[in-house]
Formats: C-alpha cells, sequence, structure tokens
C-alpha cells in the first residue's frame, strides 16, 4: 500500500463489530480512513511536510461514521461526509494541492474497512447500524511498506476556538 495521509480511527465505538467478524477482522490498531494514497510515488519526508503544511490550516471538524457495506473481498463502514464542500473533501483537496497524489483521478469514497472478507446481503442486513461523530483533531501520515504498517507522524489539526459562533 505505501505512504498515505489519513485519519487513525479509535477501535473502541466499534469494538463489538470488529469482534464478529473473528479473524479476518481488520487489527483495531491499523483502523484508519485513507484521506490521499502517494504509495512509493514520494519521498516520506515530503509526504509528511505536506500534511504538516496542510494540518497548520485546517481546522478540527466532526466526523460521522454510519451504516455498513462492501466491495469486492473487504467489509466497511461508511463515512457521512462526502457531499461537496464538506471539510473531509476539502481536506483532501488540500493535500492534492500540496501533493498531488496517484488516486486523484478515482472517485473519493471514504470509509474504515473493518474486515477483509466479503459478507453476503443477508448479513450486511443483519448487523446494528452504526452512527457516531467524532471530533478529528489531526491527520496521520502511515508507512504501510512490506516492512512496516505503521503511523509515523501525526500533524495537529487547528483547534476550535471556543465562544465564537
Amino acid at each position: 500500500m505505501g505512504i498515505f495521509v489519513g485519519i487513525a480511527v479509535d477501535p473502541k465505538p466499534f469494538e463489538l463489530l470488529l469482534k464478529g467478524f473473528g479473524d479476518s477482522a481488520v487489527s483495531p490498531k491499523e483502523l484508519h480512513l485513507t484521506v490521499a494514497h502517494y504509495g512509493n510515488q514520494y519521498d516520506l519526508d515530503d509526504v509528511v511536510s505536506a500534511a504538516e503544511r496542510v494540518a497548520a490550516m485546517t481546522r478540527e471538524f466532526p466526523l460521522t461514521y454510519g451504516g455498513i457495506g462492501r466491495f469486492h473481498h473487504v467489509t466497511w463502514i461508511g463515512v457521512g461526509v462526502s457531499y461537496p464542500g464538506s471539510t473531509l473533501l476539502k481536506l483532501r483537496e488540500k493535500l492534492m494541492h500540496e501533493l498531488p497524489a496517484g488516486d486523484a483521478r478515482r472517485k473519493f469514497v471514504p470509509h474504515v474497512t473493518v474486515a477483509n472478507q466479503r459478507i453476503a446481503d443477508s448479513m450486511v442486513c443483519d448487523m446494528p447500524r452504526i452512527a457516531v461523530t467524532v471530533q478529528v483533531d489531526a491527520i496521520t501520515v502511515f508507512d504501510w511498506s512490506a516492512d512496516s504498517r505503521q503511523a509515523v507522524a501525526s500533524c495537529r489539526l487547528r483547534p476550535v476556538e471556543k465562544g465564537l459562533f
């Protein structure tokens, strides 16, 4: 997968769901939402620098996870902010402006992969509906090279000022 910028996901709200997938569940420490995928297109330091610049000009924002879907061999939780002008899409646009990514032409479908198995339609219907809203306060640079699978930098977003309308 290589280098990408994303949002680290707290596994706590999804523990029961992950447990239900057994061995095919994604490791809780690997839950993430990819915002821009760079692969091996750039040096790691260049990606970290771009993420730091974007984080410095982006305010914290709420993000709502909800719904379960599947695509090929993965099961995922959707993200309810994919409308035009959403903060998540603006964040992606800023990253693409700073450092164009190889996936820029693909449609951006924000999601969190929770299992590496394709589930039946009936299982999707039987799963509990999820609606969890969290405050995103950082973006993370991940290095998922062949010999590594780790977060290498966390870049804090600008805090929302309290008391402003």
